[in-house]
């Protein structure tokens, strides 16, 4: 299922107006880059899906829900700064692979970066 995105959200995330939250755009923009549900996103961050629909829609995340804005972030590899105001990094970092294993009962998150040539 794709999101309709904003028209006038730019394709690399722009700071549109000082101080305006644009999570629901950027979160739209994600969805379709990644080719994945919001559903399966909310499953795979453990973010309510009426919770991450709502932001979608424009709702302002609240104080309580922060740890779930957190786990998003996460999951995008994006600083809190290019989620909620879609403001880029200048050194941005490209995610290769993303995944999980356990060891001994205990589960582990994997990420693999690509930063770029070495210096």
């Amino acid at each position: 299922m794709k999101i309709e995105d904003d028209e006038n959200f730019e394709e690399e995330f722009e700071f549109t107006n000082e101080g305006e939250i644009s999570l629901g755009k950027v979160i739209v923009k994600e969805l379709n880059r990644r080719n994945i549900s919001a559903s399966s996103l909310a499953k795979e961050c453990g973010v309510p899906v009426t919770t991450l629909h709502n932001w979608i829609q424009g709702i302002k995340p609240s104080t309580s829900s922060m740890k779930y804005v957190k786990s998003l972030a996460n999951y995008f590899n994006m600083s809190l700064d290019e989620l909620f105001f879609g403001i880029t990094k200048k050194d941005k970092s490209e995610v290769i692979y993303r995944g999980t294993y356990s060891d001994k009962g205990t589960v582990y998150r994997v990420t693999i970066e690509k930063l770029g040539p070495e210096n």
